[in-house]
């Protein structure tokens, strides 16, 4: 299975690590309501939104990130 390393990905979007129980992920996604485990949520942010309103809701779902 292919994993995407954590500080590939801070790397590459400038990122920020506040905390690092995981050190890569299976999958990513931008949908909170996404159910998988070992995922990445990736909360975007919009003129009309904020997606960081849902990451309880992702972790929930099985969002390890």
């Amino acid at each position: 299975m292919l994993k995407y390393p954590l500080q590939e990905l801070v790397k590459a979007t400038q990122g920020q690590i506040l905390s690092q129980p995981y050190e890569s992920f299976a999958n990513y996604s931008a949908d909170s309501r996404t159910k998988q485990n070992d995922l990445l949520f990736i909360p975007l942010v919009g003129e009309n939104h904020n997606a960081h309103d849902f990451v309880e809701m992702a972790i929930d779902n099985g969002a390890t990130g």
